[in-house]
């Protein structure tokens, strides 16, 4: 008898979650979220890949100049030349289904004098809900998770194909600001993915005095008194990324130079070497270096240097990121740099995952 009731309970359950399905299927997709709560799916997509919607007549002409001048420059010193943005170019909002909707980062261009076009039509009902509002249509704007979550999703609208092209140009910072949001959550994401090694991050704190997450697949190289390197190798790709980090002593604190950057850098280098005798690790001067001064997560105030390495004695090289910190509470300039090997693959996406990580660091407070 227990089973019987247990049966028809069952049934009972099922012909009500039946109906529930039916009733969700009749109602909009607003309707659903009441219901169901405003669940979004995971959003996809790699570390800097962006959805771009436009018209195919904006792309080839000026639009897509200032676009492409902005996207697709060079990402910042690496060996072989690599877009900062990697662009899936979409020219109708009829090819941008279910399955692109949950891209990361998606930037949708439209010349509203072009009444005809889909994307134009698509960006106008954005711009209805300003109006609705009772406030100005931007010209330049953006929205978060609209089909999927973590998601940006970018707007450029001018009222004549030339006034989008100057739009573009005029907007460039504020436009890879934006794009560059979702790219960082998405290299951090990936950093982090094998989660914190405690240990390391302990021994650098309590060693060193240095606050800074350690990724699990980090292992020690070489370790000193006041110097650290650790590295993490994949040898299925032939990949190695690596972490050094550096104090220096000072008297009077000097001043925070590119020169010196490069210097500590290269006195760093000479722990870093190959199985080639007397082979060790130093700054190339070919292609110059750029620095920016800037200021971390944490609030520690930074150099930041860019440029290549190369392995004296030996023919190895990549792109390196460093970061200049002065530290008055315990007197010393703190260097932590990231540099990558990776001879076989692009290095962008690993550069930008190394950054995330370095960008932890916090000096000062220990």
């Amino acid at each position: 008898m227990h089973h019987v009731k247990s049966f028809i309970m069952y049934k009972a359950l099922f012909f009500i979650g039946f109906l529930f399905v039916l009733a969700l299927t009749a109602c909009s997709d607003a309707q659903v979220k009441q219901v169901i709560g405003n669940t979004l799916p995971a959003s996809t997509g790699d570390i800097d890949e962006v959805v771009l919607l436009i018209d195919e007549a904006l792309w080839k002409n000026a639009p897509g100049d200032s676009l492409r001048a902005i996207l697709q420059r060079d990402f910042l010193i690496l060996p072989q030349s690599e877009p900062m943005f990697d662009l899936r170019t979409i020219y109708s909002m009829k090819g941008f289904g279910s399955m692109l909707q949950r891209s990361g980062v998606v930037l949708i261009v439209a010349d509203m004098s072009n009444t005809g076009s889909d994307i134009t039509q698509a960006v106008q009902e954005q711009l209805n809900r300003f109006s609705e509002e009772g406030k100005p249509a931007p010209a330049f704007f953006a929205r978060q998770n609209v089909w999927a979550t973590p998601q940006r999703v970018v707007y450029v609208q001018g009222s004549s194909a030339q006034d989008v092209a100057q739009l573009v140009s005029k907007n460039s910072i504020g436009l890879i600001k934006q794009l560059y949001e979702i790219g960082n959550l998405k290299a951090y994401n990936n950093a982090y993915a094998a989660k914190v090694n405690d240990g390391i991050t302990a021994t650098l704190a309590q060693k060193y005095k240095i606050e800074v997450q350690i990724p699990n697949m980090f292992q020690p190289a070489v370790e000193a008194d006041n110097f650290i390197w650790l590295r993490a190798d994949n040898q299925a790709t032939e990949e190695v990324q690596n972490l050094m980090f550096y104090a220096e002593p000072y008297t009077t604190a000097p001043a925070l130079t590119e020169e010196l950057a490069v210097a500590l850098r290269n006195k760093m280098g000479k722990n870093v070497s190959t199985q080639i005798a007397g082979s060790y690790m130093a700054a190339d001067t070919t292609l110059g270096f750029i620095s920016n001064k800037v200021m971390l997560p944490s609030g520690n105030e930074a150099l930041e240097v860019r440029g290549l390495w190369r392995m004296q004695g030996d023919f190895m090289g990549g792109p390196f990121v460093t970061y200049c910190i002065n530290d008055p509470t315990n007197r010393r300039i703190v260097v932590a740099d990231a540099f990558v090997y990776a001879p076989k693959i692009d290095k962008r996406r690993i550069v930008r995952r190394m950054e995330r990580i370095v960008e932890t660091i916090k000096v000062g407070g220990l």
